[in-house]
């Protein structure tokens, strides 16, 4: 017990005595403070990812959040606290939260590599046409994520057409359920969809591809229980990343060797050289070229991407915006030269999208506001229940298991934050910490 709880103890047990309380009372009172004040020292920290059931943290992403928050003192200093920034990023992402994600994960990113400063002869390009253009002789096209940045799933929407017109009929991604085939034929994403996919960016690339007539395919290792021998740190990582590319080759390439997929997973896993910081890990891309045999086109978009302070970013990310001053997603290249990529990820990747930084109006991004209504989320079904979570359904879509258009948070009574929506009809549902609904109602966004 430290002082600051021994004088706490001191004080309720005057305040106790002095009002009557006998001694007796006084002694079972005592034992119930020192029990509850010592519960904080004694009771273990939860895995970060494992503060609220999977079920309630993707109904309601706000009261993980709110835990998570709560219990980030007792984490620091702990070997679960980069699982923490990394979890509570990836909730901020999920309740509309685009400049606390990039923060929280940025307290624990690794350093930026130094610039290469190389880029004066090379030409910038729009980054969808450079993709499309380079996966029309290709069967494979694998592109990352980082995991708390959905700007980069809008882009992945931005190439499922292109794609599907040259051939692509496959979506395979690292979050998808074993069931996610099953569930597909419902023709909306839903929350058993996988745990990223209940992201409402990332499920509106989900409903263009299954709009489009994209087939899912999940390629997770499920295997549990991994453990690293003595003298090989890497073993889980290699037999992960190695049963990730067995599963892909087997589920497409196995039903239909002519097959073109599009391949999304998170960050290092699209390298298919040997990895610059980490030469033993044997990543899913290497694998699969590896193993099988075919040349999958690797692109990157997380290097390229502001953070939320300079020092954190690639070093010739800043450079590059001034040069070339991009309006969207581009590609540099110059011929005979091909594409540029930053120092590091030179040999591991084909070519890099750098995103432009973002514009924000009421608190949402532009690429976020293409082709939709910024309109004010109703606060008033929130009533004195703060922080509320603030959710639109597309009309007719179950806001039990449905993936919503959009959510926001709204922290505290006075927040007036703003939903980015498509024209149509929408359920708006509130719901508080505990995932208990506050209120709903109906209402179409012009």
């Amino acid at each position: 017990r430290d002082s600051a709880s021994k004088r706490a103890f001191a004080a309720v047990s005057r305040q106790l005595y002095t009002r009557g309380v006998n001694r007796k009372g006084l002694g079972a009172a005592a034992a119930l403070l020192f029990m509850t004040g010592c519960r904080a020292h004694i009771e273990p920290l939860p895995n970060p990812f494992k503060v609220r059931s999977q079920e309630e943290t993707l109904r309601a992403p706000n009261g993980a959040l709110w835990e998570l928050e709560r219990l980030a003192p007792r984490y620091k200093g702990t070997a679960d606290d980069w699982m923490r920034l990394q979890h509570q990023a990836m909730l901020h992402s999920f309740v509309g939260e685009y400049a606390e994600a990039a923060a929280g994960f940025d307290t624990a990113a690794p350093v930026p590599s130094p610039s290469t400063g190389d880029y004066a002869d090379y030409e910038a390009m729009d980054a969808v046409e450079v993709i499309l253009r380079e996966a029309e002789r290709r069967q494979v096209v694998m592109l990352n994520e980082a995991h708390h940045v959905p700007r980069h799933r809008d882009f992945a929407t931005r190439l499922l057409q292109g794609l599907y017109d040259r051939g692509y009929r496959y979506l395979a991604a690292e979050t998808f359920s074993a069931r996610v085939s099953e569930l597909s034929h419902g023709g909306a994403p839903t929350l058993e969809f996988g745990y990223y996919c209940a992201e409402p960016v990332f499920g509106q690339m989900l409903r263009e591809a299954m709009r489009l007539g994209y087939r899912l395919v999940p390629y997770e290792d499920e295997t549990t229980g991994c453990s690293d021998p003595p003298g090989d740190p890497l073993f889980c990582a290699n037999q992960r990343d190695r049963i990730q590319a067995e599963n892909l080759h087997s589920r497409v390439f196995g039903r239909d060797p002519k097959a073109k997929v599009l391949v999304h997973a998170g960050f290092d896993h699209i390298y298919k050289g040997p990895h610059p910081s980490s030469p033993g890990w044997r990543t899913m891309a290497r694998a699969f070229q590896e193993s099988f045999g075919l040349d999958p086109l690797c692109v990157d978009q997380a290097a390229m991407t502001e953070r939320s302070r300079p020092e954190a970013e690639d070093a010739d990310y800043a450079p590059v915006l001034e040069r070339f001053s991009p309006q969207g997603p581009i590609v540099l290249r110059a011929l005979p030269a091909g594409t540029w990529r930053s120092r590091r990820e030179r040999g591991v990747v084909d070519m890099q999208v750098i995103h432009p930084r973002a514009v924000y109006l009421h608190g949402r991004p532009d690429w976020l506001r293409r082709g939709r209504s910024v309109t004010a989320a109703p606060t008033d079904l929130c009533g004195r229940t703060f922080p509320c979570l603030l959710q639109a359904f597309y009309d007719g879509e179950d806001p039990g298991s449905a993936v919503a258009a959009d959510q926001v948070l709204a922290r505290r009574p006075a927040a007036s934050p703003a939903l980015a929506l498509k024209p149509g009809r929408y359920l708006f549902v509130a719901l508080g910490p505990d995932a208990r609904e506050l209120g709903r109602r109906s209402g179409a966004v012009e």
